[in-house]
């Protein structure tokens, strides 16, 4: 597992199944966006999908998760599931962190 701020990229042993409907790409290559400073994680070569409620991430050949306030995350080549870190609050609560 790879980790950068508040995502968390899960090394999948095989591509995603989108048999079920045609995933979404995001042009811009962005993973996420801050919704306090607005900087985004984005992905350098690769492409961002989202299916079905679940990001992943193809990556073709070796890439890089880039952020204004971290280091460059290098990836190795592979697909991945993204996950966001959630905060525990309580047993009724939980909430996503933002970097």
């Amino acid at each position: 597992m790879f980790r950068q701020g508040d995502l968390l990229f899960i090394p999948l042993k095989e591509k995603p199944d989108f048999s079920k409907g045609k995933p979404v790409v995001r042009t811009d290559n962005v993973i996420a966006k801050g919704e306090v400073t607005g900087h985004k994680h984005r992905l350098e070569s690769g492409e961002v999908m989202e299916y079905f409620g679940a990001e992943y991430l193809i990556l073709p050949t070796d890439s890089q998760v880039l952020h204004e306030e971290h280091s460059a995350l290098p990836l190795p080549a592979g697909y991945y599931l993204v996950k966001r870190q959630r905060e525990y609050v309580s047993e009724e609560e939980a909430r996503r962190v933002y970097d």
